[in-house]
């Protein structure tokens, strides 16, 4: 028998809310009475108390993962509830709507007995094959698809596209289908294509829908009634999958709930000779996201200019861009970037900005201070293996895309410069440059360096001590773990504060 002996574990339950202390009222109080040695054990809790803390034993916190859905332990918590006494099983399977019961069939799950002996509970769906080896276990997936009344979500993760093919041809509906994730193996060439007739042209209850790799000749018919769909993404679609910006606009049109947009191209030669058509549509001609707060794209700055200039600006919370390279051809494609990405909600009080610098590209992250209500972000990458185009990009994107952050406060420079810039005519130029990449932050007070940056942004701070850069600077902190400053970087840190100092701005300096 279970008995409850520890009296903090009691209470900690009881703090659990207001109507669990309601429920616990009585049984507790044969605890505290003058019967002193009398033990509570759990068979006195009532069941609908019982039930509410079954809830949070089936219901615990999930990390969050790009695929964010609940892990194969939580979704089978319950099978241990039920092993317990069958008075528990009786509470269990006596309120499955009210426990969220889901049935977990696998590949590798025995799916027709578990279809024999439970009850009636909705289903996902779960397929996964680790790389390098063959599926197993077909049959239980089409067992289990077969019970399409009853299926909520569907999660194919690195299938073989043989799988995919027989999964997109049934050409029958889902009604109570709620969430779709499908992602092809790295290693199946060419890629699969979703025809048409894509889960019947019909889920009117979809939620989210996720591709990776595959791809996606925008089924209208699927999308017309798909009104409750709240996450789209579509990402690394390869080359045979291309959408264009006035289709992909058409396909939004109807999702007046859509909360997050994921659109990524594979790699930097997607698409390469395509041309754009980027006019600027009316205000009121344009499509309206009124939901939408999270948006991510990776691909060609010319296809996200074609596309948010089709589309009012929306009330977005995160965004995420990742270009492959970040070149505007005119003014006005700076003007409608350095619009819509100040209207972000990010930008109404941003408290700290992050640029990384590495091998493969240069990153700025804006975000708003911890614990702000709806904290935002932005992040802006673009991708490059060229070190000769990576300050210009950096350069590029401060200076013409970004209004003045007059509440951005701490600026944090991470990354390094490769080494062949040390050893070359490039980098005295570049170090020039660093008073351009200041620009829009002429509020910052603390400046944090990594060490791989820490000569050329001191040397940069040195030469440009007489301008407005940087204007209200109070601390720059050279983050060097595990070494001391280099010689050259103590002098250069010392004209620096003599710079600062004559000039009326002094700095303090850190290590």
């Amino acid at each position: 028998m279970l008995h409850f002996q520890d009296k903090s574990f009691l209470w900690g339950i009881v703090r659990v809310s207001s109507d669990l202390c309601v429920a616990l009222q009585r049984p507790l109080s044969w605890e505290f009475t003058d019967q002193l040695y009398r033990k509570l054990t759990i068979g006195a809790l009532p069941n609908d108390v019982l039930l509410y803390i079954f809830n949070f034993h089936v219901h615990l916190p999930q990390p969050h993962y790009p695929f964010s859905t609940l892990s194969g332990a939580s979704l089978d918590a319950w099978h241990t509830l039920i092993h317990v006494c069958r008075r528990w099983r009786h509470v269990v399977l006596g309120s499955p709507c009210s426990l969220g019961l889901r049935l977990h069939c696998t590949n590798r799950t025995p799916v027709r007995t578990m279809l024999d002996i439970w009850p009636a509970c909705p289903i996902i769906v779960f397929c996964h094959r680790s790389p390098g080896f063959p599926l197993h276990g077909v049959r239980n997936i089409i067992a289990a698809l077969k019970c399409r009344d009853r299926v909520c979500e569907i999660r194919f993760w690195g299938v073989q596209k043989s799988l995919l093919k027989r999964f997109a041809v049934l050409n029958v509906s889902f009604p109570e289908l709620k969430s779709v994730q499908l992602s092809l193996a790295d290693d199946e060439y060419p890629p699969a294509l979703l025809p048409d007739s894509f889960l019947g042209g019909f889920a009117p209850r979809l939620r989210s829908l996720d591709l990776y790799g595959i791809s996606f000749p925008v089924p209208q018919k699927l999308l017309l009634s798909t009104t409750d769909l709240v996450a789209l993404r579509l990402e690394d679609i390869p080359d045979s999958g291309h959408i264009s910006p006035e289709e992909m606009v058409s396909c939004l049109s109807g999702l007046t709930k859509l909360e997050q947009v994921a659109l990524g191209f594979r790699s930097t030669g997607t698409f390469p000779d395509r041309k754009y058509t980027r006019q600027h549509p009316p205000l009121l001609s344009r499509t309206v996201l009124p939901a939408l707060t999270s948006l991510r794209f990776r691909g060609d700055h010319n296809y996200l200019e074609a596309l948010i200039s089709r589309i009012g600006i929306p009330p977005l919370e995160d965004l995420d861009i990742t270009f492959f390279f970040f070149v505007p051809e005119s003014n006005a494609s700076v003007l409608l970037l350095h619009e819509f990405i100040n209207r972000i909600e990010a930008f109404e009080a941003p408290h700290c900005a992050d640029i990384t610098i590495d091998n493969r590209s240069v990153q700025v992250t804006i975000s708003r201070l911890e614990g702000m209500v709806n904290r935002g972000m932005v992040n802006v990458g673009v991708l490059c293996n060229s070190a000769d185009l990576q300050f210009s990009h950096l350069v590029h994107f401060c200076k013409l895309s970004l209004l003045p952050l007059s509440t951005l406060e701490h600026l944090h420079l991470r990354g390094s410069f490769p080494r062949a810039w040390y050893y070359s005519d490039l980098f005295v130029p570049e170090t020039l440059r660093w008073s351009e990449v200041f620009l829009p932050f002429m509020s910052v007070k603390d400046l944090h360096v990594s060490k791989g940056l820490a000569l050329a942004v001191s040397d940069a701070l040195k030469r440009s001590a007489a301008e407005r850069v940087l204007p209200v600077l109070q601390n720059i902190f050279f983050k060097l773990p595990g070494s001391r400053p280099s010689g050259a970087l103590l002098q250069a840190n010392t004209q620096l504060a003599v710079k600062r100092r004559l000039s009326g701005r002094p700095v303090s300096v850190h290590y």
